[in-house]
């Protein structure tokens, strides 16, 4: 079974990286999102992937934070912020109400 955190890979491309989310929809299927690193232009590399597709490789432990810290600089900042907004909690963008 494989959970937030773990290292799994899609059977069919090959992607490999580390779960850092999680989708469950009322058709019954799962899909986890793959994060694959970091690229040289400091870009985050990932997809989600249904959950027959993957198969787990190992446990990672990873958090936000040592997520951010695999970049260097500012943009390790801008991508723990990037993680923590797009966590589900408070939302910089929530829809405002207009009675």
């Amino acid at each position: 079974m494989i959970k937030l955190g773990d290292l799994a890979k899609d059977i069919v491309t090959g992607f490999a990286g580390t779960v850092t989310g999680k989708a469950e929809y009322l058709t019954g299927y799962t899909q986890f999102y793959i994060l694959g690193g970091v690229t040289g232009d400091g870009d985050t590399k990932g997809c989600w992937y249904d959950e027959t597709r993957l198969e787990k490789t190992g446990e990672s432990g990873h958090t936000v934070a040592s997520l951010a810290a695999r970049v260097d600089g500012e943009r390790a900042a801008e991508i723990g912020a990037h993680f923590r907004s797009a966590s589900g909690g408070p939302q910089d963008c929530a829809p405002k109400r207009s009675f």
